[in-house]
């Protein structure tokens, strides 16, 4: 079988010279067929393996890459629990004045007109009347049927009535949140 292969090759007797041929031509074919055959996705997962055995740098970096990404996250996974620890500070009903969703949900949904000292027009879906949190002859504080407000002089704004209380009296979310329930 040997020599068959050699006289392919065009060698008539058995030499080591042959046997290089042969044998680099055998890795060519197989370069190629790994090449063509092979898909791009089974490629790449090959090739980084092949480069974690056979090149240190390459290994050393991609050791880097997992520590940074467990370090990351962990960091996600703590800042995922202070989330939920502050949350439940800021819900929480205890003796010393904690507050509830509840008692959230209903201040967000107080009516900001009831808060307002001035007279409060109404024109088609808005509400205007004096802004509080300057001195002005004409309105230009508007209050919208989703309850958020805005004034087109000082530019004050925000979503809801514990907005409006945290900015007019300058105090804290549960203070105003206690205020309003």
């Amino acid at each position: 079988m040997l020599e068959d292969r050699i006289r392919i090759i065009g060698r008539s007797s058995f030499d080591e010279n042959a046997l290089d041929e042969m044998a680099k031509e055998k890795l060519k074919e197989l370069r190629r067929f790994y090449v063509d055959k092979i898909k791009p996705k089974e490629k790449k997962a090959a090739f980084a393996r092949w480069m974690m055995l056979n090149n240190e740098e390459f290994s050393y970096l991609w050791i880097l890459a997992q520590v940074w990404l467990y370090r990351y996250y962990e960091k996600l996974d703590r800042f995922e629990k202070k989330k939920k620890k502050w949350k439940t500070f800021l819900l929480s009903n205890r003796k010393d004045g904690g507050i509830t969703e509840g008692q959230v949900e209903d201040a967000r949904n107080y009516p900001i007109e009831d808060l307002i000292d001035t007279r409060v027009w109404v024109f088609a879906n808005r509400k205007k009347a004096a802004c509080p949190f300057h001195q002005e002859t004409k309105p230009s504080f508007i209050i919208y049927p989703d309850n958020s407000w805005h004034c087109f002089g000082c530019q004050a704004h925000g979503n809801n009535a514990i907005d409006f209380i945290m900015q007019r009296d300058k105090i804290g979310f549960r203070e105003a949140v206690r205020r309003l329930s």
